[in-house]
């Protein structure tokens, strides 16, 4: 069963030397509800990636000038959220796996068919998907971790800033022998050290 299509605006970014692969990828892509743009060469397509940060790059391995391996490279520095499949007329199982090394999500032997693209795009964009709910779930558990932590601070530190000055207006009480001073001090020091430790966690932003 195929994935099902994507039912967000995504951004995909062909890269290809050959003018139909790019316009035949471009049609396919574009009937699944992507934006998407073409660039002819290695160079072209970094410059697309810097401008229009694709969510997937459909890569050629084999172009002139600049061939696709030193592209991905690049590629996972200017966009690596971004889903690579990679598509090459030389497929093989080194190549395949060298490009994975490179940080490809999936591979496709040239020639293709318009289902087989459409199964390995529908599948990296879920990939996407599962991937960025992921990272949201963690930043919202981060967060709420980090509110209970700045409730806990709260709720705590007045209390014993409270105590602190208590103890050591008793401390500096007349007619106080010299045992109970010491431990009273003693005390003020300890809360000191606590104040200390919690004042200095993390605030939240």
């Amino acid at each position: 069963m195929q994935a099902a299509p994507p039912t967000e605006l995504r951004r995909a970014l062909i890269i290809d030397d050959e003018e139909a692969i790019r316009d035949a990828c471009s049609r396919v892509l574009t009937r699944e509800g992507l934006e998407v743009h073409t660039a002819p060469n290695g160079e072209a397509g970094l410059e697309l990636a810097r401008q229009v940060r694709p969510d997937l790059v459909l890569l050629d391995l084999k172009m002139p000038k600049l061939a696709g391996m030193p592209v991905l490279d690049e590629l996972n520095l200017l966009c690596p959220d971004a889903v690579k499949v990679v598509v090459t007329a030389y497929a093989s199982v080194t190549t395949a796996m060298e490009a994975v090394r490179h940080g490809a999500y999936d591979f496709l032997a040239k020639p293709f068919t318009p289902d087989e693209l459409r199964l390995a795009v529908n599948r990296g964009l879920e990939h996407l998907r599962l991937r960025q709910e992921n990272q949201a779930l963690a930043r919202a558990r981060d967060l709420a971790r980090q509110a209970c932590l700045d409730d806990a601070q709260q709720g705590i530190e007045a209390p014993l800033a409270a105590v602190r000055r208590d103890l050591a207006a008793l401390a500096d009480q007349a007619g106080l022998d010299a045992p109970g001073r010491s431990l009273l001090e003693s005390c003020v020091q300890r809360l000191d050290q606590v104040l200390a430790l919690l004042a200095s966690l993390p605030e939240r932003n």
